[in-house]
């Protein structure tokens, strides 16, 4: 299927990723995509899909 070319992608955070509570979501191509990263992230961040599970992406930082 398609569903894996997300994978590459950059999006941007819409709701601020934070590990200990599981939020985080990010606008990929038009679409609201919950997400995973090792790191917290503010609202705003610049980020890479890295791999999708599921409905689930998971994300990494864009650095500058």
């Amino acid at each position: 299927t398609n569903a894996d070319s997300i994978v590459g992608q950059k999006g941007r955070v819409t709701e601020a990723i934070h590990n200990a509570t599981g939020a985080g979501r990010v606008l990929v191509g038009g679409d609201d995509w919950k997400v995973e990263c090792e790191e917290d992230l503010p609202a705003g961040t610049v980020v890479r899909v890295v791999a999708r599970e599921s409905i689930v992406l998971q994300v990494e930082a864009v650095k500058k």
